[in-house]
């Protein structure tokens, strides 16, 4: 082949440049074998109309060449005198849409009629008196029937059946076209019995009927399956090829010279625009037009493929063509006619000027002839003035003359000058000449030569109306399209530009659009264009604008006439699979059959990929398979399909899934979208707030921004969904806020806290987060918290990233109890009100919820976990388990090491470890990767014995008992009840803030039981109570027989020595609250006096403090007066119960005591003789041979 020559898509060569000679190539008509093989056989005798016009069809050699041979058969039978009726003439017609599949069929049938190998019986009618009345052929009788395989399906076997039935009885042909939808999973039983039906008939009626079958290639491979003796009992198959260039080219130009007829010259009417030689000129729509070359080479990219429309893809072409034509000579005419108007307006506007001056002339005149009157009868005026005035002044000169003689000679010739200079000035007074013209009116005269010579037979017409040279001519504009870059004036590129942020999207599309514009120049030059695929990936999170850029995307291919519509559709996944074998190849085939043209959008691709849908793999393998199957991503694909969804998943499925899928879509070049910056998101909200005409104060924008910065690093984030969200939640805020105001200030402007309740949370998060953490954990921990908010606000004064200035990922090391897990609580809450998270909560996990059940696992458990927690804290309590000898916990920690300083979590979310000094050590040894992420240490020291009392004072008040002992130092009950406390410190089994709080607890329990009976015995009192001798209602005074039940149930029974402690710390607040009783009983007994002297009941003073009661310390109960006999004796039975389990109680504690003493120095050593050490809450000892937790030790305390 000439290096000038390039082979195209379909192997057909295209010039180049320097290649004129080869222009026509593959634009040149193939001889055909048949037509010729005819033309010799009409030569020898032969005739055939039917055959005559398939061999004027375009095309089609193998089927011309069947019509042959069937004829040749039946010439030679003929002659060998074969009875040919008993022969078979069922037929398969294989081929694309548009081949004339239904035509061939339609001559088939007349062809076999007229060769007298199908025997139709015509059915008569009556004649007219034309012909005497003979009868004549049926006109309404149809020989050919025409079915669709869908149209047969939906009718039912039984009418499917009538109808072949009675077309059998008459004879003729059967075409079903698209076969192999009988046999489609949907249509399946139905379809499969009206194939019987059919092909029983066929063997019925040989010599009658002629049944064709008609579908593509690969489809109807179903069909043949469907019954083995198909291929017997159908001889003959017709393959129709796809029409190659120059076929065509002739039938887009018949169908042009069709569509818009031929002029006078016969010549068709509608001509090509083109540029030859640096000149525009009209050429006819043929192969020597370059752009009708150009428009087949782009439809015959497709040739081959499945669906390829051949004839009816040219007039598709046709239509699409002369829709973009019609679209640019409406906006000519459009044009035009402004244009028109324009020029009338300015005709009219200098005609009316014109109109004015010749009136201003004519005024002119007439003014200019009065003056010019007035002027003249003034000038003669003068004159006779003057004339008078001289006469006048030579009497008066004769007069003196006369009467003074030569004496006065002189003087009388002074007078003669003088009245000869006095008519001088009377005629200079005037500027009219001789002829009565003013010099100075000549000055203001109109131009008499201006050049007006406009008339109104010039005037234009604004009924313009476009000539039939621009009407009947095709521009390279209609036939190819707009150049691509002129997609950057169109209305789609615009909006796409004006969208906020997406600049890898729209640098992506510049690309784009460029490699378009380098294959437009490359196809003008009939260079075969470089490969570019419209399919496309879109990565991003949900709301950074992928369906909008989609839907412009798709506009853009449109405009430039690479997509016939241009129409978005967006599709899930659920929308292809199916719940059934076959049902998702289905489903796919008829979604992308009916986007054809269209921008189709699979949201949410990656959930096809198996493993991950949970329809299950096989449905959603499927899907793709289809897709690769009917989806070729090549040039002249009048398709475009985007895949969208996070790039990490649709990495995997590309991956995993049919290896065409990549070659498909090109994930190399996908269009990412990334997350929108806050400076961005802020540009989102303004722009909608703009929109909704609201306002807000600067103040205002400045905690949205704030709460859109916290948004981000939520595994939800939604971008602009996230502001839309924001808006919509400050709409809420102002309302409520507006709520009862009067006058409503509707107009107003958004505060601060619309945007956010608490926007003040970064002021006061200092001194909340010591009293959230006052007594409850050392102060060393508060301080370094309180270090970090510093800091942070240093940093947002400074303008600086938090991540600068506080840690992310933090390590708690105390001993058990030190308040860890309080500590990360409010580590969650500091970093939340910082600006740092975008939420408080805190996750509690343990190392079981991070390692995987098999081989594989761990890592993607670890990953979600790690998902679900950005924009949170997440607190492992248990971290020590990662030390452990595991493959799994190996595994954890690279996950950890991999995915942390990654960008998607870094700065993203806090990771908090807790434990034990000596447990953190060994992890930090055992897994050196953790000691790179963990270099901020808090340290947890055990609560001091005055911290201890301390948090059991707020405990206790928590519950609204009265402990003030506990806050008296200086006091004897405080020093005993501390020393109690320095035992528990020092007991190697104290857990710090748990003890105490059991401690709290224990204490409260009785205090609040007695409490509640208190409570209840009033109420009965106030309900049913008697009355004094005053007749005041009074309260029955139970306490001491509630006192009493108390002691029913023994406080810490089998408790641990901890328990026994409680008891002996209890000792003062007992003594305090005996101490209370017995002032109410004298009060009550005795009354006091207040300071003015009144009697003071014991029911005024306080008695909201409660406290557990030594059962021995009750005073023995008397019976008051009111109280029934039979109640008394209930209370005293109840009084002697108490005392004797107390003292039983007593004895029991004793016992209990001694053994806890004595298995306390037991456990010095171990039964070999090895001191116990603790580790991994255990206690072990140094030999090795034995282990004993805490629950080992306190169940034998209390089997002993």
């Amino acid at each position: 082949m000439d290096s000038s020559v390039q082979s195209g898509p379909n192997g057909q060569e295209i010039r180049t440049k320097n290649s004129n000679e080869k222009r026509y190539q593959d634009f040149e008509p193939k001889p055909s074998r048949a037509e010729k093989e005819w033309v010799r056989m009409k030569n020898l005798g032969d005739k055939n109309t039917k055959v005559n016009e398939v061999m004027d069809l375009i095309g089609l050699e193998d089927v011309k060449q069947q019509f042959l041979s069937i004829l040749a058969k039946e010439k030679i039978h003929d002659k060998q005198k074969i009875k040919v009726k008993n022969d078979r003439f069922h037929a398969v017609l294989l081929g694309n849409p548009g081949t004339g599949k239904t035509t061939i069929a339609k001559l088939y049938g007349e062809f076999l009629e007229e060769i007298k190998v199908l025997n139709i019986d015509r059915p008569t009618v009556s004649g007219n008196y034309s012909n005497n009345y003979e009868p004549i052929p049926d006109p309404d009788f149809k020989a050919f029937r025409l079915f669709s395989g869908a149209k047969l399906a939906i009718q039912g076997a039984q009418q499917a059946q009538d109808e072949i039935k009675e077309i059998a009885e008459t004879g003729g042909i059967i075409f079903i076209d698209e076969t192999y939808q009988l046999l489609s999973p949907h249509n399946s039983s139905v379809g499969a019995a009206i194939l019987d039906i059919v092909l029983t008939t066929m063997e019925e009626n040989i010599g009658k009927l002629a049944v064709l079958f008609a579908g593509y290639n690969r489809d109807m491979q179903t069909f043949f399956e469907h019954n083995q003796g198909l291929r017997s009992r159908i001889p003959y198959t017709f393959h129709f090829q796809d029409f190659n260039n120059a076929q065509l080219l002739t039938i887009l130009a018949a169908k042009i010279e069709e569509k818009y007829g031929l002029d006078n010259s016969g010549e068709p009417k509608m001509k090509v625009e083109e540029e030859i030689d640096g000149r525009l000129m009209k050429v006819k729509a043929g192969k020597d037009s370059r752009l009708m070359r150009v428009v087949i080479r782009r439809l015959a990219a497709g040739r081959d493929l499945r669906g390829f429309g051949n004839a009816r893809a040219v007039e598709n072409l046709l239509a699409q063509i002369s829709e973009r034509q019609a679209r640019r000579l409406a906006e000519e005419e459009r044009s035009k006619k402004e244009k028109a108007k324009e020029d009338l307006e300015e005709w009219n506007k200098r005609h009316d000027e014109k109109v004015d001056r010749e009136k201003l002339k004519e005024q002119l005149k007439t003014e200019k002839e009065e003056i010019k009157q007035g002027r003249i009868r003034l000038h003669e005026e003068l004159r006779q003035l003057r004339d008078r005035k001289t006469e006048l002044t030579k009497q008066v000169i004769d007069y003196k003359k006369g009467n003074q003689g030569s004496a006065d000679d002189e003087e009388a010739s002074k007078d003669e000058n003088l009245t000869t200079d006095a008519a001088a000035g009377v005629k200079n007074d005037s500027n009219i000449d001789e002829d009565g013209e003013d010099w100075q009116l000549r000055g203001i005269e109109l131009d008499e030569t201006e050049n007006d010579t406009e008339t109104e037979s010039e005037k234009p017409n604004d009924n313009v109306t476009l000539d039939d040279d621009a009407i009947f001519c095709f521009t390279r504009d209609d036939l190819i399209g707009p150049p691509p870059s002129t997609a950057e004036k169109s209305l789609a590129y615009s909006e796409l530009q004006k969208l906020t942020g997406l600049k890898s999207v729209k640098l992506a599309v510049d690309t784009m659009i460029g490699m378009l514009e380098t294959n437009y120049e490359r196809e003008l030059e009939e260079l075969y264009p470089l490969t570019l695929s419209l399919n496309q990936v879109f990565f991003g999170a949900p709301g950074t604008g992928k369906t909008t850029v989609a839907k412009l995307y798709g506009q853009i291919l449109s405009e430039l006439a690479l997509l016939s519509d241009g129409e978005v559709v967006v599709k899930n996944p659920s929308d292809f699979i199916g719940n059934a074998v076959g049902v998702s190849e289905s489903n796919t085939r008829n979604i992308l059959a009916a986007t054809v043209g269209k921008v189709l959008v699979i949201d949410e691709a990656y959930m096809l990929h198996s493993g991950i849908h949970s329809q299950g793999s096989s449905y959603g393998t499927s899907v793709i398979d289809t897709i690769v199957a009917e989806v070729q991503g090549i040039p002249g694909d009048d398709r475009c399909i985007i895949l969208v969804g996070y790039e990490d998943r649709l990495k995997e499925m590309f991956q995993n899934a049919n290896p065409g899928l990549a070659r498909r879509f090109r994930i190399d070049r996908a269009f990412r979208f990334e997350n929108f910056n806050t400076e961005e998101l802020m540009k989102i909200l303004k722009k909608k707030m703009d929109d909704e005409d609201i306002k807000a104060s600067p103040q205002a924008l400045k905690v949205a921004q704030d709460v859109l910065e916290r948004a981000q690093m939520r595994a939800n984030f939604s971008n602009a969904g996230d502001v839309v969200t924001l808006l919509d939640t400050a709409k809420m805020n102002f309302q409520a806020r507006i709520q009862n105001i009067v006058p409503r200030p509707v107009a107003g402007e958004f505060q601060r806290e619309d945007f956010d309740l608490e926007w003040n949370r970064r002021a006061d998060a200092a001194e909340n987060c010591s009293k959230a953490l006052e007594g409850k954990v050392s102060q060393s921990l508060v301080v370094k918290l309180q270090e970090w908010i510093h800091s942070a606000n240093d940093a947002r004064e400074l303008e600086e990233h938090l991540s600068d200035s506080v840690p992310s990922r933090i390590m708690i090391k105390g001993p058990p109890g030190t308040g860890k897990k309080t500590t990360a609580r409010q580590i969650a809450k500091v970093f939340y009100d910082i600006g740092y998270l975008a939420t408080d909560e805190l996750v509690t996990k343990s190392v079981s919820d991070l390692l995987g059940q098999y081989v594989g696992h761990t890592a993607p458990k670890t990953k979600a976990l790690l998902e679900s927690c950005l924009g949170k804290t997440l607190f492992i309590h248990d971290a020590e388990r990662l030390a452990e000898h595991s493959s799994y916990a190996a595994e954890t920690v690279a996950e950890f090491a991999s995915l942390l300083d990654t960008p998607k979590y870094f700065n993203k979310m806090v990771l908090v470890f807790a434990g034990t000094p000596q447990d953190m050590e060994n992890l930090m040894s055992t897994r050196p990767a953790l000691s790179q992420l963990f270099r901020d240490n808090m340290v947890s020291e055990p609560l001091t014995p005055d911290e201890c009392m301390a948090l059991l004072f707020k405990l206790l008040e928590d519950k609204s008992i009265s402990a003030p002992f506990l806050k008296e130092p200086a006091s004897k009950d405080y020093m005993e009840t501390k020393v109690l406390m320095a035992r528990l410190t020092k007991s190697p089994l104290w857990k710090n803030a748990t003890h105490v709080g059991d401690l709290a607890k224990q204490m409260a329990t009785p205090v609040l039981a007695t409490w509640r009976a208190n409570k209840r015995k009033q109420h009965e009192a106030k309900t049913n109570g008697t009355k004094d001798e005053n007749g005041h209602s009074r309260k029955t005074n139970a306490t001491k027989v509630l006192m009493a039940r108390l002691t029913k149930s023994p406080l810490w029974k089998n408790a641990t020595h901890v328990g026994d402690l409680a008891k002996q710390m209890a000792t003062p607040v007992l003594a305090t609250w005996r101490a209370n009783k017995r002032k109410q009983h004298e009060a009550k007994t005795n009354g006091t006096k207040d300071e003015n002297g009144r009697k003071q009941t014991p029911h005024s003073q306080s008695n909201s403090a409660f406290s557990p009661l030594d059962p021995l310390s009750y005073p023995k109960p008397e019976r008051e007066k009111g109280v029934s006999e039979e109640e008394f004796q209930r209370v005293q039975e109840e009084y002697r119960s108490s005392i004797e389990d107390a003292k039983k109680k007593s004895k029991a504690d004793q016992a209990y005591e001694q053994k806890k003493k004595k298995l306390l120095m037991e456990m010095e050593r171990c039964p070999a003789g090895y001191e116990w050490y603790r580790k991994d809450n255990m206690w072990h000892c140094r030999g090795g041979y034995h282990d004993m937790s805490d629950e080992d030790i306190v169940a034998k305390l209390i089997r002993s």
